[in-house]
């Protein structure tokens, strides 16, 4: 029997019939479960140890709902066993909802649970062979709910003994886990949660699992295995596969996992606590792997120790992290806390030790560095200054005190690492005269002269510098005595020089610039070269520099003496750097700038007498940088059309091409532009751009005489027509034609050129405008050209007859036949007599491949128009035999443009007879097969078909 069945034998007025039934079915199928929320397929519970409230999943009224399912029950053992089934679980369902709603309002809910813990009950005595974990987890609930935890434990631990592998059964064993815990049955709760854990970190709530076991485990006092369990939760959370753990990964987490691993630091905290009366914390810290978050377990036992004021243990701490993880991000400020710590605690020496420690780990050379990025470290670098500098002073008092050679080596040793960090220091010049000092002082002359004068020299001026050079000198006649007699000149001479160069830092005149300039003009007057090139040199050497009018002198003397002497190289640099010593508007800078100019003109020339063609190109380009083309210097514009015939004569192209268009640029009506234009045209040529040439073809068209003018322009139009300059290529050739209508044979090639390049820029209407001035020019032609070139006119002509007639036949195809017939039929008629009239036009011109082509295409005009037709719309609203009629009489009107069609593809293969058999014979022949197959689709080899045509 049907469970409908039942339902209405009973008569039952709430469910007669089969309306009844579907009510049933209906509210049965809004009061179905929800699907599990949790990630592991279960249903979701909170981390209390109650049952999260179970909700329908459609919003119905709950008590009409019940109502209906106990007087369904009501029917006993009438009602279908599946259904009874259903509709007790759905009963009790709803029975759980209100309670939850009424403990959510505060209101008394224990009656509702009972109800709904009699029901799950009732669902278990009677249908024990159904799967029961979903109604042992709701019945747990409900005992959750009632406050009941043993029955609620008992509950779950029923679910997982019966349904272990039940998606519930992971999620039960936490929840029995967390009420032993709160009973503070620690062992057992312990073993809960390992459960839990056995089932894979894929499980839900397996790392809140981790995380309690770990309480569980520290609550029985075993504090090892709770760190290694607690660890794990780290590990799951702060472990993101990287070598370190960046500030950022906590803050980065939400506010629940960054409170959960705060609160394990807490739990490892303490279980160091315990455990450190048993075991050494440090031992128990290096003997297992290294983790990227270790450096927050040993700040929060560093910390710890602080708390307690155990410095020692703290400073230890930090320091035995360093020592584990000296690349560590944190590790240098670990380092830091380590002395900071002891200095906080009054142990000096302690501290001093650290600090050194700091900077042996932490300075310029140290392996820390290759790995991380000194910007994000200002902090470090500020330490590292600060410690050496405090670590320097400290022993180099300590060193004068004691006297001893190895401590004078460290604090040299500290001086300059501090120097190498910090070179730009603004204490470096102390340091380093410090540094000088301490070597001076323990016999170390030769290092203390380099130190004195990298004091003296190097650090521009501070008020140790003077002091410095004066003792560097000093150092010096120090080892004078000791120099054995073979090296005592050099020696001197090595004193002269220092003794000069510190003259020049220190001068102790201020008007010395001013007399060795006098001196210089006055030995140059006399013709004392020699002497005068040397005081030029002494006081182009003083530091401070001289005023610039001094120095220019000077070096306008130099390169007076080296242009005499033609050492047109040295003469250059001093001109160069005269000029650069000389304001816009003084009037020696021409002078200096005509005479530059001539230097490295000189040094050009020299270098092509030599063949050396690029280093004299070199030398061209840089005189107008030197003598710009705006100022009028002759010599710049012989430069650089040199400068370009070298590199046409290396055949450097490129190089060529920029310095005639900077030449062009710089002189447009140099009497040397025609000349340059050729060059620039021809090297342009030869580089591969054709544009380029063509556009200085162009400039020659308007500039040289005829008949260059011509030859030039069709050359730039040639030139732009390779080159794809569709546009350019169009304009020259218009300008071509329009200047030389004459002779005929270019110009009509031109023309053609002009119709096919508007083609392709899609300008139609001027593409058959010069379709048609070409036939027209052949036309009017007369007698005006010699026989070969108004043979070639004709071609040509005979060929833009065909292709305006292609123009024109395009339009024609392009006209669909349309409802009303007439009109479109109209329009396509005049188009195809346009074509045809076109065509007949190629025709005439009697060449025979322009025939053949045009005969061809008149055929498939008449072909076009038969299919057309064909093909044409249908007036709406024909019945089935008018639309019948309508297709007989359109296929007797196209039967005869379709005879037409084959008439004249039949007239193309005569020519066969005169041996023509060209692609539009071909062609034609191809549409014949299709249009009479019978007769001519034949598969036969040889020429059968000739035989067809007679």
């Amino acid at each position: 029997m049907k469970p409908g069945a039942g339902v209405r034998t009973r008569k039952r007025p709430i469910l007669a019939g089969a309306a009844g039934f579907a009510v049933l079915g209906a509210l049965l199928a809004a009061c179905a479960p929800a699907p599990p929320r949790s990630a592991g397929g279960g249903e979701t519970l909170d981390r209390s140890p109650s049952i999260v409230v179970y909700e329908p999943k459609a919003r119905i009224d709950k008590r009409m709902a019940m109502a209906a399912y106990r007087q369904l029950l009501a029917e006993g053992e009438a009602l279908d066993a599946r259904l009874r089934q259903q509709a007790m679980r759905r009963l009790a369902d709803l029975q759980l909802a209100v309670a939850g709603e009424l403990r959510r309002a505060g209101r008394p809910a224990l009656q509702a649970l009972d109800e709904a813990r009699r029901l799950y009950d009732a669902l278990l005595q009677a249908y024990p062979e159904q799967p029961g974990d979903r109604i042992l987890y709701r019945l747990a609930r409900a005992y959750s709910e009632a406050g009941l935890q043993e029955r609620t434990l008992a509950v779950l631990t029923r679910l997982v003994r019966e349904y272990p592998a039940s998606p519930l059964a992971g999620e039960a064993d936490f929840r029995r886990g967390e009420i032993l815990f709160a009973q503070r049955r620690f062992q057992e709760a312990a073993a809960a949660y390992e459960r839990v854990l056995a089932r894979g970190p894929a499980t839900p709530l397996y790392v809140e699992a981790l995380y309690k076991k770990g309480w569980a485990l520290f609550a029985q006092g075993a504090y090892e295995t709770a760190l290694d369990t607690l660890f794990s939760v780290l590990d799951a959370k702060l472990a993101p596969g990287g070598r370190f753990v960046e500030a950022e990964a906590l803050r980065a987490l939400g506010e629940e996992d960054r409170a959960l691993v705060q609160d394990t630091l807490r739990a490892i905290n303490m279980s160091f606590s315990y455990l450190e009366e048993r075991r050494s914390i440090a031992a128990y810290l290096n003997s297992r792997r290294q983790r990227p978050y270790d450096d927050l377990i040993y700040e929060a036992l560093a910390q710890r120790y602080l708390v307690q004021d155990r410095f020692s243990d703290a400073a230890a701490t930090y320091a035995n992290f360093v020592a584990l993880n000296p690349e560590h991000p944190e590790a240098p400020y670990y380092q830091m806390r380590v002395y900071e710590i002891y200095e906080q605690a009054g142990f000096r020496r302690l501290a001093w030790a650290a600090k050194q420690d700091f900077i042996d780990r932490y300075g310029f050379h140290s392996p820390f560095w290759q790995l991380h990025d000194r910007g994000r470290y200002p902090r470090v670098f500020k330490a590292l200054k600060r410690n050496l500098m405090e670590l320097a002073q400290h022993y180099h008092a300590q060193a004068q005190a004691s006297g001893k050679d190895e401590d004078f080596q460290q604090v040299a040793g500290l001086y300059r690492e501090y120097l190498r960090l910090f070179p730009q220091d603004p204490a470096a010049p102390r340091l380093r005269f410090l540094l000088a000092e301490l070597l001076y002082e323990t016999g170390r002359y030769r290092e203390a002269i380099t130190e004195y004068e990298r004091v003296a020299y190097d650090h521009g001026r501070h008020p140790r510098a003077a002091e410095a050079g004066y003792a560097a000198l000093a150092a010096r006649y120090k080892l004078l005595p000791e120099q054995p007699p073979s090296q005592r000149p050099a020696w001197e001479a090595e004193i002269v020089t220092a003794a000069l160069a510190f003259a020049r830092r220190f001068p102790a005149h201020p008007e010395a610039p001013t007399v060795l300039t006098r001196v210089a003009e006055d030995l140059f007057a006399a013709g004392e070269q020699d002497r005068a090139l040397d005081v030029t040199r002494r006081l182009l050497a003083l530091q401070p520099p001289a005023k610039r009018p001094l120095r220019r002198t000077a070096l306008t003397i130099q390169g007076h003496v080296y242009f005499d002497r033609q050492d047109y190289e040295a003469a250059a640099r001093a001109y160069e750097q005269a000029l650069a010593l000389t304001a816009a508007g003084d009037g020696q800078r021409t002078v200096l700038q005509e005479r530059l100019a001539a230097a490295f003109y000189k040094l050009g020339e020299a270098a092509r007498a030599a063949g050396d063609l690029a280093r004299a190109a070199a030398y061209f380009q840089r005189i107008p940088a030197v003598a710009p083309p705006e100022a009028g210097f002759e010599v710049t514009a012989v430069a650089l059309h040199d400068a370009a015939a070298a590199f046409i004569a290396l055949q450097d192209w490129p190089q060529a091409i920029a310095v005639l268009q900077r030449f062009l640029k710089a002189y447009p009506r140099h009497e040397l532009g025609v000349e340059v234009n050729r060059k620039l045209a021809y090297a342009a040529e030869q580089a591969g751009r054709p544009k380029q040439a063509a556009a200085a073809y162009l400039e020659l068209s308007e500039q040289e005489p005829e008949p260059r003018r011509r030859q030039w322009l069709w050359r730039a139009a040639t030139l732009f027509d390779q080159g794809g300059d569709a546009e350019s290529a169009a304009l020259a050739y218009h300008r071509y034609v329009t200047r030389y209508p004459q002779p005929l044979e270019p110009a009509q090639r031109a023309r053609w050129r002009l119709a096919d390049l508007n083609r392709q820029l899609e300008n139609f209407h001027q593409h058959r405008y010069w379709l048609q001035q070409l036939i027209d020019a052949d036309r009017n032609q007369g007698g005006a050209a010699d026989a070969a070139a108004r043979e070639t006119s004709r071609a040509l002509a005979a060929r833009a007859a065909l292709e305006l007639a292609r123009s024109l036949e395009r339009d024609y195809v392009n006209i669909r036949l349309t409802v009303p017939l007439q009109d479109s039929l109209r329009a396509k008629q005049r188009a195809l007599d346009a074509a045809l009239q076109a065509y007949t036009q190629a025709l005439d011109y009697g060449f025979a491949e322009i025939t053949t082509a045009a005969t061809f295409a008149v055929g498939e005009l008449y072909h076009h128009l038969s299919r057309s037709l064909l093909e044409s719309q249908r007036p709406p609203g024909l019945s089935r035999m008018e639309r019948e009629q309508y297709d007989i009489l359109l296929e007797e009107e196209a039967y005869p443009f379709e005879e037409e069609a084959i008439r004249l593809h039949e007239s193309n293969l005569r020519h066969l007879r005169d041996g023509l058999y060209d692609r539009w014979v071909q062609a034609s022949l191809q549409q014949l097969a299709e249009l009479l197959p019978a007769r001519y689709d034949k598969r036969e080899r040889g020429a059968p078909f000739v035989e067809l045509i007679d």
